[in-house]
């Protein structure tokens, strides 16, 4: 339960960093571009902390994309710890057995 919780807070969050690419742009190649599927893509890449390095945020989005990719980082360890806390208890379960 508290997974898929985790879950959806995660995709609205992605959702909502898109939102603020999408209003402070982003810049492709050369050309800045306020794409919806672009601004998701990127903020999907930034909170992963991939950083492919095709997309970069503008001048305007620098600090909200160091923003996410911090979030990320904490967010991703939550969850790990989270993940890792569920498996645990059926194996103690199972093991006293």
């Amino acid at each position: 339960m508290i997974c898929l919780l985790m879950l959806g807070l995660l995709c609205n969050w992605v959702l909502l960093y898109a939102v603020a690419y999408a209003y402070l742009g982003l810049i492709d190649g050369e050309r800045a571009v306020r794409e919806p599927i672009t601004c998701l893509y990127f903020s999907i890449v930034t909170w992963t902390t991939l950083g492919y390095g095709d997309v970069r945020p503008s001048m305007d989005a620098r600090f909200v994309a160091a923003s996410e990719a911090l979030l990320g980082y904490i967010w991703m360890a939550f969850f790990i710890g989270m993940f890792a806390v569920l498996f645990k208890q059926p194996a103690e379960r199972t093991s006293r057995f």
